[in-house]
């Protein structure tokens, strides 16, 4: 009897980590293993945000670029991502941007660089909550408001909780570049994940150059096993077996899915995207998540002038019910002016949610 006890007691506590982000207890949330005392110091208020107030759909955790993973750092981090209390991440995060200068440009002997994602500069929001984060009552002012300079005294997460969507904002700093990071979920479930190319002034930015914006997406669709890859030909689905890396083509997409509900998620290239050329050396890789496969080991070990290294995660490992991750890659290029444009694929439902 005292055995029955214990073990519904135990089911019951199980159960109340289940439901802990959808009940809006940021700190007990599922995540990979290795990092569940990470998430735990870093789901508190505000790091937690649920969305709408009333009846939310979205809930999710997030750490500000000083605090994300990886060599470089990876951006506004998103960790714990559900919709309607089904799991969509467990990660999303930008490990790796780099830039490719044209002949006569800047870079050095391999004309690029490899960029970090770890460190901020101020921006003008309102309704500061506390010193990194604040609920601006009207859209954030970035450099991509007035390219070539900085302005603002915000330095941090402006979480905009409007009544259509939510919009995270940071503004990062790389040299003189400045790169605008935006995650954008709506009510139907779609998600945007941008980024936005600008700089204060420098002889080297009007000079003609490519940004490359590395994403990382590491689904766990209701969870992390049972999800497979397809990608979209010619009007057909087809099942990516094994790990792959892939280039853009005209109407090609890609989905992740749970295969046991067909619950998943489209992602689909932005109208003029550029596919990638040989230094961007693809757009999609298709991988099986390792703990350690979080970034390609950073500009400290970048060789072959600050190209990404994602080639080393696909070594001919099962895609089928598996852990899936997605490195995706959006580009673009600048030969003209100070200016700034906002990058990023949509990631829309697939299935019953």
């Amino acid at each position: 009897m005292i055995a029955s006890i214990q073990l519904v007691i135990v089911k019951f506590r199980w159960l109340l980590v289940s439901l802990g982000l959808m009940l809006g207890l940021g700190s007990v949330l599922f995540f990979h293993s290795p990092a569940n005392s990470q998430l735990a110091s870093s789901c508190a208020a505000p790091y937690s945000t649920n969305w709408p107030a009333n009846n939310p759909v979205w809930q999710m955790c997030w750490k500000t670029a000083e605090n994300s993973s990886g060599v470089d750092g990876s951006g506004l981090e998103l960790l714990s991502v559900s919709y309607k209390g089904r799991r969509v991440f467990a990660r999303g995060h930008l490990p790796i941007l780099n830039v490719k200068y044209d002949p006569g440009g800047c870079g050095g002997s391999d004309l690029s660089y490899r960029d970090w994602q770890n460190v901020t500069v101020p921006y003008e929001a309102n309704n500061v909550i506390q010193a990194n984060y604040a609920e601006p009552t009207t859209p954030p002012v970035t450099v991509c408001d007035h390219p070539g300079f900085d302005r603002g005294t915000f330095k941090g997460v402006a979480v905009e909780k409007r009544a259509d969507r939510l919009v995270l904002t940071t503004q990062m700093q790389a040299g003189w570049y400045r790169y605008i990071q935006k995650w954008m979920f709506y009510a139907d479930g779609r998600i945007q994940p941008q980024l936005g190319f600008s700089a204060v002034q420098d002889p080297c930015v009007e000079r003609p150059h490519n940004h490359h914006a590395y994403w990382r997406l590491d689904f766990d669709i209701e969870g992390a096993a049972s999800d497979g890859v397809d990608e979209l030909n010619g009007g057909t689905w087809s099942a990516l077996n094994t790990e792959t890396k892939r280039p853009k083509a005209s109407g090609r997409r890609w989905r992740v899915l749970d295969r046991n509900t067909n619950r998943g998620y489209e992602i689909i290239p932005a109208a003029g995207e550029l596919p990638a050329d040989s230094w961007g050396i693809a757009d999609l890789w298709a991988v099986r998540y390792r703990g350690n496969e979080l970034d390609d080991g950073g500009r400290v070990n970048a060789p072959n002038g600050d190209q990404a290294q994602l080639n080393k995660f696909v070594n001919g490992e099962s895609l089928n019910r598996q852990d899936a991750v997605i490195w995706y890659r959006s580009q673009f290029r600048h030969a003209g002016g100070l200016d700034c444009h906002l990058i990023g694929p949509t990631l829309k439902l697939v299935g019953n949610w």
